[in-house]
């Protein structure tokens, strides 16, 4: 995922999606703040 971020400097729907989860999972409270 990060690889095709850095060659095409854009990110997908599907990469959003995954950062998402991924910082949810780090930092709660950034998901929560992501959703409102």
């Amino acid at each position: 995922m990060l690889e095709r971020i850095r060659s095409t400097g854009e990110l997908s729907k599907q990469d959003d999606a995954e950062l998402k989860s991924i910082l949810e999972v780090f930092i709660p409270e950034a998901g929560l703040a992501m959703k409102q």
